[in-house]
């Protein structure tokens, strides 16, 4: 799991890093001046430990 999120994680950065040079490029700005700000980023395959409604039993959601 530890993987998959640090590749999902890079991923997205790169594309980020992308899709801002292409909007700097098509605009003529930097993407500091495009106020291009990343507002929330969290990884679709990243499972996380809930409680359960039952006493003692745990479990793994995904996507949560």
């Amino acid at each position: 799991m530890a993987c998959a999120a640090n590749y999902a994680w890079v991923n997205r950065a790169s594309m980020t890093f992308l899709c801002r040079q292409a909007f700097a490029k098509t605009f003529g700005r930097t993407p500091a001046e495009l106020d291009m700000h990343l507002v929330y980023d969290v990884s679709h395959n990243i499972a996380k430990a809930r409680a359960r409604p039952a006493p003692g039993l745990a479990a793994r959601c995904h996507r949560v």
